[in-house]
């Protein structure tokens, strides 16, 4: 269903349904970076740039703890052997060549920078500097004003598309001279020439290197599978290489050029790690994308001053809590009071109050401008931020039905290839054939149309689902869409956004200069939703507000409860209940701004809905998949969003708890869910759900467990990546029906003993391209029809 009046975002490109008839972007973040952009005339980002980029959204806006690079910086300069100093780290939002310029250009401007190493693959940034001459937080507070995050390196996993690249680098050199040695012989070479011997000697090498370098890439796998118990496609791959080598070799000793593959050898290797390669690339460069550092849950203070590592709470202890930080366990207050939010708990964004001796949750985050102290009633280990926060490794996914199919393959071609060798052998009376007829029908039927096109299909459609702003993380998808017939959304996060809406920003223009900067400077300091909200309008309005010191008498303080108020120059302002701002009858406002008692202006909120979500809601729902949402919010949020969805209020379920949700999907979709979330009361889902995505990658927690991340700001990725799916899923059967037709007819001509090297050399790789036109063909017309059905 197509979205009417889209525009196109000027920052990021990515399509967008505008608001209002001057909007130019799809959101906040990408209309403040551009203006910087633009400020700092670094205006070439744009023609250096990709056409579609990732939206900025809210990540500019959003506080972050440096402590850490802080940490890093002093050990690196430590252990520096001279004046320079050098660290590696982790770098998420960098995707293209205007990128690596944006960020060389903003790293090498600051005094005492050296050098900067960009790698936009693997989504890592090598720094020197000069000792003592450069301060990295604010250098990662400037990166992040433009989009861009840096975290710590955990040692990413090595590329195996690194590596495949100079394999398939040397096997593409073996198999150029290969061919070029077996040409003579194809072209009636008498076997007595004085050069024979030499060439047949040199394709021999040349096949050897090739099985060393390339071939043993496949053997290895395939032996790591079956010690598994697991029927991979590396198998039959494997087989048909060590078949065409060993009978080669055959030929080769007894001088029997029906026997000589080598070419074909080389050239099925050589093939085979493009194919695989060009599926690893894509995926990896997706994987890439993220900070691979897992979150962690702060180090809490005792009342002694010391500073003791979270994982390290025990039952009884009394610790206090910094502004922002979470409670690690559960706990009771201990400060007089204090607010909080339960959002990663529930996903609900609306602050709580609590006061001495009342609990607190595990996973509640302290909102307030001032420390709070508490008294642990439980140990880490038993606490839900422990769950929430853990990470098991992957389990690896079997596609059984693929296996299946894979097995009669094999058992087919083995029973084949066993009767020819027993009909020439003892039927025919020539044992010399019958194995000849043996090797040619596992070189010929080695699975090189599905080696190749198979892979090909995986990285177009990843590279299109990539296009779109959709982002897969593992092959292991594919199998288990397969399997998904319920989709299971989050509500606040997901079906909306994160922050809740401002209603007529346009009020923020109509505040003076001094009213704009007192209220940003109280807005900055807070934890609060309102206030992230607008931070986010007055940054994007006045970009020049993040550079602006706050003035030297400004004295901010938060009024638990009730909001927060600044004092300067005998001035009281105040942000927070109209009630205690103003008097409530000027305005009907959900959040008040005043100045000495008196109205400067009021500001309502709502919940701001994902773009197209109710148009992709009811398209999914007609193609006949369950929907469901599954909120920790209160009851009557929870059924205003049924009520617009236009839904049955029995599929939205309120007040759910993190366990709540984990445990309905095992007892209601146990193989069938595909649970879409934002936050950390969705990681248990995440456990136990076939299929999981999220469409926020700053928190850096759900986007490192799911399956698939999508960007922008509505939720036709679900749509898109399930319709591309399907149309993958009849491309695949194509591709098998074609192989299936390939296969039974260089089988006849095996078992007819009519298979030579030649012919063996001209099939395979004609039956390669066929299948690769097929697959390139299927996604050239599907991508002009917008469709992949």
């Amino acid at each position: 269903m197509p979205i009417l009046n889209q525009a196109t975002c000027q920052h990021c490109g990515t399509p967008y349904t505008p608001k209002s008839a001057d909007s130019g972007f799809c959101c906040n973040g990408c209309e403040y970076v551009y203006q910087l952009i633009n400020e700092e005339h670094l205006e070439r980002y744009y023609d250096l740039k990709d056409k579609t980029t990732a939206p900025i959204k809210s990540s500019v806006f959003q506080p972050q703890d440096y402590q850490w690079l802080r940490e890093a910086q002093q050990r690196a300069e430590a252990s520096a052997s001279g004046s320079i100093a050098s660290l590696n780290l982790d770098l998420q939002g960098i995707s293209c060549i205007g990128c690596v310029w944006l960020i060389e250009k903003l790293y090498l401007r600051h005094p005492g920078s050296a050098k900067i190493n960009l790698n936009p693959q693997l989504g890592l940034v090598e720094l020197y500097w000069k000792t003592g001459s450069l301060d990295l937080v604010e250098v990662a507070e400037e990166v992040q004003q433009f989009g861009y995050l840096l975290g710590p390196t955990k040692g990413k996993p090595p590329s195996e598309a690194r590596q495949l690249t100079l394999k398939i680098g040397l096997t593409g050199a073996f198999v150029l001279n290969a061919m070029l040695f077996t040409l003579p012989r194809y072209l009636g070479m008498e076997a007595d020439f004085a050069l024979a011997d030499l060439f047949e000697l040199l394709t021999l090498l040349f096949a050897s290197l090739s099985m060393a370098i390339g071939g043993s890439y496949f053997i290895k796998r395939a032996a790591q599978s079956l010690r598994l118990g697991v029927l991979h496609i590396d198998f039959p791959i494997a087989l048909g290489i060590c078949a065409a080598y060993l009978g080669s070799v055959y030929g080769w000793i007894v001088r029997n050029p029906a026997f000589l593959y080598f070419d074909f050898v080389a050239l099925f290797i050589f093939l085979m790690l493009v194919g695989r390669y060009a599926q690893e690339w894509a995926l990896e460069k997706n994987r890439n994308n993220l900070l691979s550092a897992r979150p962690q849950a702060q180090p809490v203070r005792l009342p002694d001053g010391e500073e003791q590592s979270a994982e390290d709470l025990k039952k009884g202890l009394h610790y206090e809590i910094a502004p922002g930080q979470q409670v690690p366990v559960s706990s009771s207050m201990e400060s007089p009071e204090g607010i909080f939010s339960f959002e990663w708990i529930t996903g609900e964004s609306e602050p709580h109050l609590r006061k001495t001796a009342q609990p607190l949750p595990s996973g509640a985050r302290n909102l307030g401008n001032q420390p709070v102290r508490l008294k642990a009633e439980e140990d880490w280990t038993d606490s839900l931020l422990s769950r929430l926060t853990r990470f098991d490794e992957e389990e690896q996914f079997r596609d059984l039905r693929f296996e299946k199919i894979l097995k009669l393959y094999i058992i087919v071609v083995l029973i084949l290839a066993s009767l020819g060798l027993l009909a020439w052998a003892f039927w025919l009376n020539n044992p010399i054939q019958g194995f000849q007829t043996a090797i040619s029908l596992l070189v010929v039927s080695c699975p090189c149309a599905l080696g190749v096109a198979l892979p090909l299909a995986h990285e177009m459609a990843t590279a299109h689902l990539r296009w779109k702003g959709i982002f897969l993380r593992s092959p292991a998808i594919w199998p288990r869409l397969s399997k998904v017939s319920q989709l299971i959304f989050d509500k606040t996060g997901t079906l909306t956004y994160d922050n809740p809406e401002l209603q007529q920003a346009e009020r923020l223009k109509e505040l003076s200069d001094l009213e704009s900067s007192v209220l940003y400077h109280m807005v900055a300091v807070s934890y609060h939703p309102i206030s992230r909200t607008l931070k986010e309008h007055l940054l994007t309005l006045y970009p020049s507000l993040r550079r602006e010191r706050p003035p030297p008498d400004l004295e901010i303080a938060e009024i638990v409860g009730q909001g927060m108020q600044a004092t300067s120059k005998g001035d009281l302002y105040r942000l927070g209940r109209p009630s205690w701002a103003y008097p409530p009858d000027q305005d009907q406002v959900d959040t008040a701004f005043s100045l000495n008692g008196e109205r400067i202006s009021g500001f309502r909120f709502s919940d701001a809905v994902r773009e197209n979500a109710k148009e992709e809601i009811e398209q999914l729902a007609r193609k006949g998949y369950g929907i469901w949402v599954l909120s920790g919010d209160r009851k009557s949020k929870v059924l205003e969003m049924a009520d617009w969805l236009t839904l049955d209020p029995a599929r939205f379920l309120f007040e759910q708890k993190p366990e709540d949700k984990a445990d309905w999907i095992r007892k209601h979709a146990p193989n069938s869910a595909m649970m879409i979330g934002d936050g950390a009361n969705d990681a248990l889902a995440f456990e136990v759900a076939q299929v999981t995505a999220t469409p926020v990658i700053d928190k850096n927690l759900l986007e490192q467990r799911c399956d698939f991340y999508f960007l922008g700001r509505g939720l036709d990725a679900i749509r898109t990546l399930l319709t591309t799916h399907t149309g993958k899923q009849k491309l695949q059967r194509r591709v098998f029906r074609f192989t299936l037709i390939y296969n039974l007819l260089a089988a006849a001509l095996c078992l007819a003993g009519e298979m030579e090297p030649l012919l063996a050399a001209i099939l395979m790789p004609i039956s390669s391209l066929i299948s690769l036109a097929m697959v390139v063909l299927h996604f050239k017309w599907n991508s002009s029809k917008q469709e992949f059905s």
